[in-house]
């Protein structure tokens, strides 16, 4: 029996990876919220967790696209700090 293991696309560099390897974030109730568990409903976006692809996204405005909100700077703050990259 195999386990299955969904792959998403991260939204800043287009890598293709396991979603376990990924950053989920959703859209949910107006808020934007970092989803380790993957259990809450909205609208979601997936990033890998790193400087690059979080900056990236920032700057091309991925986030606001893609969740079809505004993103203000805490919610990157609180993705670095997620991330670990201060």
């Amino acid at each position: 029996m195999s386990i299955h293991n969904p792959v998403e696309k991260c939204s800043a560099c287009g890598e293709r990876r396991s979603e376990i390897e990924l950053l989920r974030l959703v859209k949910n109730k107006d808020q934007i919220l970092i989803d380790p568990q993957e259990d809450l409903p909205g609208r979601e976006v997936y990033l890998c967790p790193s400087k690059l692809c979080i900056k990236y996204a920032r700057e091309n405005n991925l986030l606001t696209d893609k969740l079809k909100t505004e993103i203000d700077d805490d919610i990157y703050k609180n993705i670095m700090e997620e991330i670990g990259n201060d």
